[in-house]
């Protein structure tokens, strides 16, 4: 019970308390309770029920009710967790991975969707420098992109690139989430974007480069999958 529902209950039995005590009272030590008593304590009983409901209705928080100006929180699922981590270079989820979702993330985005009112979810593939191999194979995103979201199979994409490995396993979840729609009835578009090795943890644009042995830094806290929500109305449609 909430604190609010405890603190009327409260204020409802004291009511019922005094009057109660100002029955026995009018009656006198030797009253005894009749049928039209019982009557009148039920009438006004009922008349206290109403006047506490219409406290409850005032004094209830509505910050809950109406729609929020607040930006609702980013969910990181970062590869820091190993139950969030690809493996290098690739865009498939282990089942751990897949449980965590269903267990842990689908029950908050609900949640943060219906308390921030919205229906839009952003998933954001984010990388570090590492090069995707050195004997990776040419990207074919630009013909096979849209082909894999329609089938919901990526086996046939080849991410020549880090930006192009931060869009495959946003696809990943997306096609995982719309396969699992029903547990985020919320959601009318869940939308993939990469942003490649270029936004850091703290939002500043990456200036860090190949070193001179043409290798990049690896950095397991960048490589993150970030789900941000945000409102179709907010498109102007």
């Amino acid at each position: 019970m909430r604190g609010m529902d405890l603190k009327h209950a409260e204020i409802f039995a004291i009511l019922c308390g005094i009057l109660l005590l100002g029955w026995a009272e009018a009656r006198g030590p030797g009253g005894v309770f009749t049928k039209e008593d019982f009557v009148s304590l039920k009438k006004a009983n009922e008349i206290l029920k109403s006047e506490l409901l219409k406290a409850q209705l005032m004094l209830a928080p509505t910050d809950s009710k109406k729609p929020s100006n607040q930006e609702a929180p980013i969910i990181t699922l970062s590869e820091n967790n190993p139950a969030f981590r690809f493996p290098s270079g690739s865009a498939q989820m282990n089942p751990d991975f897949e449980q965590k979702l269903l267990g842990d993330v689908f029950p908050k985005i609900q949640e943060n969707s219906q308390r921030y009112q919205c229906d839009v979810l952003m998933v954001i593939g984010h990388t570090d420098e590492v090069q995707v191999g050195e004997s990776r194979r040419a990207s074919n995103l630009d013909d096979q992109l849209t082909r894999a979201y329609a089938t919901g199979t990526l086996n046939e994409l080849h991410a020549g690139s880090n930006t192009d490995l931060g869009m495959v396993r946003a696809l990943a979840l997306v096609n995982f989430f719309r396969a699992h729609q029903e547990l985020i009835p919320s959601i009318r578009y869940v939308l993939p974007y990469s942003a490649g090795q270029m936004i850091q943890l703290d939002r500043s644009l990456s200036t860090t480069f190949l070193n001179d042995n043409n290798k990049g830094l690896p950095d397991e806290t960048r490589r993150r999958i970030e789900l941000q929500l945000t409102k179709s109305s907010a498109w102007g449609q």
